[in-house]
């Protein structure tokens, strides 16, 4: 699908100045980016397919972000992964 996008999340905070991303630099740009919930989340890059994502992911959690995770982004708004298989996008 056109408007369809994959990144990386590798963190949310709420106090985003706690967050050293420097690490992830090598990965790619590391996007910031604030929510209406008011948490900050640093993700990495804009991948048009899941494999190439997940190559990304697979090389954040070698770094050391056990917890990074893909997120969807579909016309624009964000969408967990889990909730697309669901929704059987």
């Amino acid at each position: 699908a056109d408007d369809l996008g994959f990144k990386v999340q590798i963190g949310v905070y709420y106090t985003p100045e706690n967050f050293n991303y420097t690490y992830f630099n090598n990965l790619g740009n590391v996007a910031t980016q604030i929510f209406k919930d008011g948490i900050t989340r640093f993700t990495i890059g804009k991948y048009k397919t899941l494999n190439e994502t997940q190559k990304i992911r697979q090389k954040a959690i070698k770094i050391g972000d056990r917890d990074a995770f893909i997120t969807i982004f579909y016309n624009g708004e964000r969408k967990l992964l889990s909730e697309m298989i669901a929704n059987e996008f």
